[in-house]
């Protein structure tokens, strides 16, 4: 899954996947080298729609710190 991915790069998945299955991809990130984001999207059709989408962003203190963001 991270196999284009450079050591030291950070991962920010937005999807709406289970979150065990979210840890699971956070462990074989940091395995690799890789910082790695948590940030499921809010708000669906209607909110993409409205602009009003929300991101629930999680991860470590270190990678939240991380700028800037593209």
């Amino acid at each position: 899954m991270f196999a284009n991915c450079k050591k030291g790069a950070t991962v920010v998945d937005c999807s709406t996947i289970d979150p065990v299955f979210s840890k699971t991809l956070h462990e074989q990130a940091e395995h690799l080298g890789l910082r790695f984001l948590d940030a499921p999207v809010s708000g669906g059709v209607t909110g993409a729609a409205a602009g009003t989408l929300s991101f629930m962003v999680g991860g470590s203190e270190e990678t939240m710190s991380v700028r800037p963001y593209f």
